[in-house]
């Protein structure tokens, strides 16, 4: 019988989004087999565990967070560069906004929290 896959908590994402970050600090970004084993190896010492989640799993959890995180962040900043809200508001109106731009809920709020002020996530470009 097959295991199912275990759920990301939100501590694991932001401990991903951690050590893409300082990683990626070195220049190299992330398509080798190498960055993502350094990725690996730091989100492990990050998360204080032996391997339990091989580099291939932390590569297609961060390809499909990093868009999320991407677009949430554009939206904050927009929101953020003429506000006249204060941050609970600004924080309800990115996410609504987030909703009606992608029809889903922002549920990554730890990893964003990590990435929010990286020059890597102000633009989609």
């Amino acid at each position: 019988m097959a295991m199912s896959p275990l759920a990301w908590s939100a501590f694991e994402e932001g401990a991903l989004a951690r050590a893409w970050i300082d990683v990626s600090e070195y220049g190299d970004t992330g398509k080798s087999g190498a960055f993502w084993r350094r990725v690996s190896n730091h989100f492990h010492t990050i998360m204080q565990r032996e391997e339990y989640r091989v580099h291939h799993q932390l590569n297609s959890k961060w390809r499909d967070l990093r868009p999320k995180l991407m677009r949430f962040n554009i939206i904050y900043n927009n929101l953020y560069d003429h506000r006249d809200l204060d941050e609970v508001g600004l924080m309800k109106t990115a996410n609504d906004h987030y909703w009606w731009q992608n029809n889903d809920m922002f549920f990554h709020m730890a990893a964003w929290r990590v990435i929010k002020d990286h020059p890597d996530f102000f633009s989609e470009t």
